[in-house]
């Protein structure tokens, strides 16, 4: 039990840093570039970790469901940002998302499958548009992409990880649920930085 509180640690004091959504570390080349696109924005790092975490409490047969509507949806996301195709209420949209799937968690609430599905493609076309208007201008996209992909699906297995050591006591379930009053905490401060 001990072993479990201390391997989750780590990822559930990330949800109490008391930090406003921020502009990325544009790292060196495209790929790498793109890779950390998503780690360096505390907001998209908790987003995506949710879904991991909001896919494993759906359930093991779905389990990779939610990622991968995420993922196909941030590249359509991407696509339209890379483009500057003018949206609305991304930065808004992408504070929202840290605040749903926080609620979500912090609840244990099992919501309706296929409401979880339009939320997660909604949340993950306003984030891959983000990464893809963020983009550094000299960047090759296909590289860009790549990385900010990579480093997403990476974000979803450790999401799915945390959320299945939760499941194993009481204990680190209510941590979890802990965790996602943070989560929830975090989005309303990036909603209110905007």
């Amino acid at each position: 039990m001990k072993k479990c509180f201390f391997s989750i640690l780590p990822a559930l004091l990330i949800v109490f840093v008391p930090v406003t959504a921020s502009a990325h570390i544009v790292a060196s080349n495209d790929l790498t570039s793109g890779f950390t696109h998503p780690l360096f924005g505390i907001d998209h790092l908790l987003a995506m970790v949710a879904v991991g975490v909001l896919s494993m409490l759906l359930g093991i047969a779905r389990v990779w469901q939610l990622p991968a509507i995420f993922v196909g949806f941030m590249i359509l996301g991407g696509i339209t940002g890379i483009n500057a195709l003018p949206i609305i209420g991304v930065e808004q949209s992408i504070a929202l998302s840290v605040i749903f799937f926080g609620l979500l968690i912090a609840r244990s609430q099992h919501m309706p499958y296929v409401l979880a599905l339009c939320t997660t493609a909604l949340f993950g076309f306003m984030h891959g548009y983000a990464h893809g208007a963020e983009m550094p201008i000299v960047a090759q996209p296909v590289f860009f992409s790549f990385g900010f992909v990579l480093s997403t699906l990476l974000l979803h297995i450790s999401g799915v990880l945390i959320g299945k050591m939760s499941l194993r006591s009481q204990i680190t379930h209510t941590i979890l649920r802990l965790g996602g009053g943070g989560m929830t905490i975090a989005g309303m401060l990036f909603l209110f930085a905007l």
